[in-house]
């Protein structure tokens, strides 16, 4: 637990938090941000009650906000969190009603196709471990699509220098790609696409070593998926011809009345 944390877990403490945030903040969208952000910090230190109030309060406040832009975006944040936080608290279905609902505010408010791409990868994960492979497939091959909308030379590529842009949202931009190949990846093979699988793996890892290069951990990650799928498809393929031959031989051996 960082230790700069521990005093949230303090009641007191809590309560002397919501009045700074409403003496500070009112009751619009900057207080709602601020309720937000703390019940994500009391999350992170499994303060589950007070994280869950703190989500609460920031909702009651955008029910009394003017409806725009601004009001869907910070709802799509709560909605967001919220799945964080029933995800956390081992409550996948209530998780995932939340974070479908985030998705769906934050293409309404128009959103960077960025944060949508990762809210999609948290309903792939939430699907996934419900076992709902078809699901989560198509969760994590949306976000490789909105992912794939965003033009990575205009945004990423430097022309003076000839380089990449190594800003934090470049990185996030790739870490997320490789993440959401990851997914589609591990996805089809859930559902025995290994050819398929295969070829997501390895065109992660060929996409994302132009950024981070081929040494990087996210690489060698899809790298060696890759080879595992691979080798599993192989033995799959195997094992297909070695049936195919015992069949033919108890075929040969059947006697034939005529």
């Amino acid at each position: 637990i960082d230790t700069q944390l521990v005093w949230m877990k303090d009641a007191k403490e809590i309560a002397k938090l919501e009045k700074h945030i409403e003496s500070s903040y009112g009751e619009g969208i900057e207080a709602a941000l601020q309720y937000n952000k703390h019940a994500m910090d009391l999350l992170n230190i499994e303060n589950f009650e007070h994280s869950l109030k703190l989500l609460k309060q920031a909702e009651n406040v955008l029910a009394n906000v003017p409806d725009s832009q601004s009001r869907i975006k910070v709802y799509a944040i709560t909605c967001n969190n919220y799945g964080c936080f029933y995800k956390k608290a081992r409550k996948p279905n209530v998780a995932l009603k939340y974070l479908k609902l985030a998705a769906k505010h934050e293409k309404y408010a128009q959103q960077d196709p960025l944060n949508i791409a990762s809210t999609h990868l948290n309903i792939t994960a939430i699907l996934s471990v419900l076992k709902k492979h078809e699901e989560a497939l198509v969760e994590a091959v949306e976000a490789l699509k909105l992912l794939e909308s965003i033009n990575v030379k205009e945004e990423f590529w430097s022309n003076l220098y000839g380089d990449w842009m190594r800003t934090d949202y470049a990185n996030n931009f790739f870490t997320t790609l490789a993440i959401a190949h990851y997914n589609v990846g591990a996805e089809q093979e859930y559902l025995s696409m290994l050819n398929e699988a295969v070829e997501t793996y390895v065109t992660g890892a060929n996409k994302v070593a132009e950024f981070f290069g081929a040494t990087h951990a996210l690489v060698k990650q899809l790298t060696n998926c890759a080879v595992a799928a691979e080798e599993r498809r192989e033995s799959n393929d195997r094992s297909l011809l070695h049936r195919r031959e015992a069949r033919k031989r108890a075929g040969s051996s059947i006697p034939r009345n005529f």
